[in-house]
């Protein structure tokens, strides 16, 4: 049964915290590093990539190697530390092993072949607005592949302000992400959203960001909030918040979910 949603943009607005990281060539074990490009990661604590990210600590930003050397900024949720910090550290291509440290915060991982691959180590931090410090847990991380390319789906509806029923259809997004990460250490995004069904269609262009495997989309009609996988062949938007909603006009307005694949 279709479910009345007076004000599509607060749900849509408690999923802002999805939002994470950004975007780069991959670091393989036994290659060179890449250089002079900046890669999109998160690490947390825990056995797994969840977004938004779960655990103790968790760091999502952009990382840059060139040769053995590592720099980056990266964001964390810790109040134990600083939202926004400043890594350096070391990389080694013939390991993969792969140590960071802001001051405040350390992680040592080794890095498996390939974008999108699991890496495995220990996190810790803490120190910067209270006396508390995490030892070295258990923790992953993941260089996240871009999301430049073409996504479709199936728009499910979660609640309208339409007084009759809600226009089903498909979506389409189309994204270029950008290599250089923004100051807040997250990727520009732009691109094209489209929404097609038997009544009605209309596309968008689109900015936004990804930071981590979080990202925000927006438009005058449309605002998305969403997660990636670690290898970009998906996206989960958990929001898809249109108005004036699709066939509709005035303030009206739909909220959909759905899966899109590259």
């Amino acid at each position: 049964m279709r479910r009345e949603i007076p004000h599509l943009v607060q749900p849509a607005c408690c999923l802002a915290a999805c939002l994470l990281l950004l975007a780069g060539c991959g670091v393989q074990s036994g290659s060179s590093a890449s250089t002079a490009t900046y890669s999109n990661w998160q690490i947390q604590t825990g056995s797994s990539i969840t977004p938004p990210p779960e655990g103790a600590l968790y760091l999502y930003g952009a990382l840059r190697i060139q040769g053995s050397q590592v720099t980056g900024t990266l964001n964390s949720q810790m109040g134990c530390v600083p939202p926004l910090g400043t890594f350096t550290g070391t990389y080694d291509p013939s390991t993969g092993a792969l140590a960071i440290n802001s001051g405040y915060v350390q992680a040592a991982l080794t890095v498996p072949n390939g974008t999108g691959s699991l890496a495995k180590g220990t996190l810790a931090g803490g120190g910067y607005l209270c006396q508390t410090v995490m030892g070295p847990a258990p923790a992953v991380g993941v260089e996240i592949a871009s999301l430049t390319g073409s996504y479709s789906g199936t728009a499910t509806e979660e609640g309208s302000t339409l007084p009759g029923p809600i226009t089903p259809g498909s979506v389409g997004l189309s994204l270029t992400q950008s290599g250089i990460p923004d100051a807040s250490a997250a990727f520009p995004l732009t691109g094209t959203f489209s929404f097609t069904s038997p009544s009605c269609s209309f596309s968008t262009p689109v900015t936004g960001s990804i930071s981590g495997v979080g990202l925000k989309l927006i438009s005058n009609q449309v605002t998305i909030f969403a997660y990636t996988n670690p290898t970009a062949s998906q996206i989960n938007a958990s929001a898809i918040a249109i108005s004036p909603a699709p066939c509709g006009s005035g303030s009206s307005q739909t909220l959909y979910t759905g899966t899109l694949t590259l």
